[in-house]
């Protein structure tokens, strides 16, 4: 359940408010490469991320970005913003690419799985075909579930496995064109 506190709202749109001291704190500081290319720091990804998951509107959703006052000749807020919303693209690719590999992994389990299971049906059909005992019966039944069985995993990835990649792209899709605003505060 949404605090009605916890995100502030003005107008028609929520704030997701960040905090920080420097604009460093925004970014991967293992990533060597320049800001506006630089990964953007794990645990701000995740809360921005998980803001975006709570609020009833996400489409109507700002990033407020709050630095201290005595640093804001420092702050190239045109680089981060382009950093964010580049960031944010990348991911959204990445999200297609997961989604495209685990259709194609689905695809190869699915025939797999189909010639595994008519391999199964076939020896089960007319290699036990004459079988009387409970053993073998076992035996020729167990073939055949067996093979129904290698069809969990294609299956699996067809109808559940695509979701959550696609919830993820659409929350990044999102993210691509987030107004990004700042401010700047007294400590």
């Amino acid at each position: 359940m949404l605090k009605s506190n916890r995100y502030r709202k003005e107008k028609d749109s929520y704030y997701i408010d960040v905090h920080v001291q420097n604009q460093q704190q925004l970014f991967d500081y293992r990533d060597p490469a320049p800001f506006r290319e630089r990964d953007l720091d794990e645990d701000f990804v995740k809360y921005v991320l998980t803001s975006l998951r709570e609020i009833p509107n996400p489409k109507a959703v700002k990033l407020m970005i709050s630095f201290p006052k005595k640093i804001a000749e420092e702050v190239r807020a045109d680089v981060i913003e382009n950093a964010i919303h580049t960031f944010f693209e990348y991911e959204v690719e990445l999200s297609r690419r997961d989604m495209k590999l685990n259709f194609r992994e689905g695809q190869n389990a699915l025939i797999f799985a189909l010639m595994f299971l008519s391999v199964c049906v076939a020896i089960s059909s007319f290699a036990l075909k004459d079988v009387t005992g409970w053993l073998q019966l076992t035996f020729k039944e167990g073939l055949t579930v067996i093979g129904w069985v290698a069809l969990w995993k294609p299956m699996n990835l067809f109808l559940y496995e695509w979701w959550p990649v696609l919830e993820r792209m659409k929350r990044f899709e999102i993210l691509v064109n987030i107004p990004v605003e700042f401010r700047f505060i007294e400590n």
